[in-house]
């Protein structure tokens, strides 16, 4: 939303909508909502078509002038993007640095080294 204010452009209702929903649906620890993240995950069982474009040249810093990236469209189902996503959203969730500390009042608390490990875990 911010962006769209530093462009002088009007904020489009997706965005903000998105952003209502994200509040709706707030997590402790989480600030994140994307509708089309929540539709692909939901997708399981759906094997209908999903176009993914991916770049086929490696990133390169680089002085020179940039040119065009080739890029190739790939084409999956519903259902492999909704089990790609499970799968890096797995990764992610072993892969961090977070504990879980038992306090004296009986209470957990979860200890991070940044936010981002934190929010992974929470």
């Amino acid at each position: 939303k911010a962006a769209w204010k530093l462009m002088g452009k009007p904020i489009p209702d997706d965005v903000t909508s998105a952003e209502t929903m994200a509040m709706q649906l707030a997590v402790p620890h989480v600030a994140f909502y994307d509708p089309s993240l929540k539709a692909d995950l939901a997708a399981a069982n759906d094997n209908s078509p999903f176009h993914r474009s991916i770049d086929t040249e490696p990133k390169v810093a680089s002085l020179s002038p940039k040119k065009p990236t080739k890029t190739k469209t790939v084409v999956l189902t519903r259902a492999d993007q909704s089990r790609n996503i499970k799968t890096f959203n797995r990764f992610l969730s072993l892969c961090h640095e977070a504990v879980s500390e038992r306090l004296e009042d009986g209470k957990s608390k979860i200890s991070a080294p940044n936010p981002d490990d934190e929010a992974l875990v929470c």
